[in-house]
């Protein structure tokens, strides 16, 4: 786990800007251990501006709700209802004046990429993984498609855009035993 955290660091810094604000969510323990958050030795090696388990952050003035986990679904088309949910609840807590009405939400922990719009309650996303399906948690957890890759994302002037980079690898494709 601390390789890892070596190398989420090195990248990070390697492609930030001087003037670039990190900010970031803690994630789950299988990820990222169950003793300590080493996400704190990555936020503080790369200056983060801020490390929480659910971020708000203002990015030119589109509001974006941040968190790693969210549920998943067995069903290809069941996909999107636990980020629609999860905007639900965002719009429920700012109604009572408790959280910020959020533009955007993105969740990650589920392995695939999924974008949806609603008029009432904004975008909602997953964000695809960096781990593959031939990895070790990636071929025993995961029943569904995986998606590799990650969101580049640019605000300007209160819009935003994005764009889902994703990568087919070797290591998804499942190779037959011979008998």
């Amino acid at each position: 786990t601390n390789v890892q955290a070596e190398m989420a660091s090195w990248t990070l810094r390697r492609y930030m800007g001087n003037d670039t604000k990190l900010f970031m969510t803690y994630g789950t323990p299988y990820h990222t251990g169950s003793v300590s958050d080493v996400e704190s030795l990555i936020a503080h090696d790369c200056n983060a501006t801020e490390i929480g388990g659910q971020v708000f952050m203002d990015a030119d003035g589109v509001m974006f709700d941040l968190k790693h986990k969210v549920g998943s679904s067995g069903i290809p088309h069941g996909r999107a209802g636990s980020i629609k949910k999860a905007a639900l609840w965002n719009n429920l807590w700012a109604g009572a004046d408790e959280q910020p009405r959020a533009d955007v939400l993105v969740r990650s922990h589920v392995h695939y990429h999924q974008a949806c719009y609603d008029p009432d309650f904004g975008w909602q996303m997953t964000t695809p993984a960096l781990q593959g399906f031939g990895s070790k948690y990636g071929s025993r957890q995961c029943e569904g498609r995986v998606h590799f890759g990650l969101i580049y994302v640019e605000c300007d002037n209160g819009k935003f855009s994005f764009n889902p980079l994703t990568a087919k690898l070797k290591a998804h494709k499942s190779k037959a035993v011979r008998v």
